[in-house]
């Protein structure tokens, strides 16, 4: 968590400093996902799925405390692993909010009918390659697979 909390303490500094960059009623909240705690080692899948149940939580908490909500504008930041489990979680929340029929706009939508859009979706250091062939020092494949399975399903996705 403490990997990004000097982007998290920047962005939050800019909005207070300028608030010209807020428009009318607009908001802006900050979260950092806490769900994957010490809890790194079961995959990325089900880190990711950790990632959107607490986001998808927020987005509820805030919809609900901040009513006049018209519009949602969701961004990622993940750092290492975290950028895995923020390409995921992307992916699934899409899949939630996706359009159904009736929406001639073809936007994502909350429950309520509020609009959601994807603003950015930015990693640092995170092996979105995998790890096998992007390694600091060549390891033979049968050391790379041993490796992979001694650090549980996280090592095997990667």
């Amino acid at each position: 968590m403490q990997d990004l909390s000097y982007v998290e303490s920047s962005i939050s500094n800019l909005f207070k400093k300028d608030a010209s960059l807020i428009k009318g009623n607009d908001k802006v909240i900050i979260h950092s996902v806490l769900c994957n705690e010490k809890k790194t080692d079961d995959g990325v899948e089900n880190g990711g799925s950790r990632v959107v149940e607490e986001i998808m939580d927020v987005i509820q908490d805030n919809v609900n405390k901040y009513c006049d909500a018209s519009n949602l504008t969701i961004s990622f930041i993940g750092n290492s692993l975290g950028g895995l489990y923020s390409r995921f979680a992307v992916s699934k929340i899409h899949d939630i909010l996706s359009p159904d029929d009736d929406h001639k706009d073809k936007n994502m939508r909350l429950a309520n009918g509020i609009p959601v859009h994807f603003n950015v979706f930015y990693s640092t250091a995170a092996p979105h390659l995998g790890t096998a062939y992007n390694t600091y020092v060549p390891l033979p494949r049968t050391a790379q697979i041993g490796i992979g399975y001694m650090m549980g399903a996280t090592g095997q996705d990667l």
